[in-house]
């Protein structure tokens, strides 16, 4: 008598595959971020906020400190305005003051 029949998805004899190395993943780093990370940050910034030039640092009221890293420059006159911080492609990061259309490329840095 025959033994079972292998399912349509089995192979027989086939080795296991090794998992994917740095070469085959080169381009395909963000594709493989973990699925349980943060699309975008919330929070404020506390006190007075009158804007940002080139290099500024922005620290937020949860601790974080973020860089300005493009060269753009923003005047406000704000109190404790909340702020979003996005994650952009290519590793990029970007900050956006509630109630304003303009956003600066940031980096965190603490």
């Amino acid at each position: 008598m025959a033994g079972p029949a292998p399912s349509a998805g089995s192979v027989t004899g086939a080795a296991p595959q090794a998992p994917p190395g740095p070469a085959e993943q080169f381009g395909l780093e963000e594709r493989t971020l973990p699925k349980n990370m943060l699309e975008q940050i919330d929070s404020r910034i506390e006190g007075r906020f009158d804007g940002w030039s080139p290099g500024s640092m922005i620290k937020l009221a949860n601790g974080q400190v973020w860089q300005v890293t493009d060269i753009s420059s923003r005047f406000y006159d704000v109190d404790s305005p909340k702020v979003t911080i996005a994650r952009g492609t290519l590793g990029a990061f970007y900050l956006n003051l509630e109630g304003d259309n303009h956003t600066v490329r940031v980096k965190r840095v603490q």
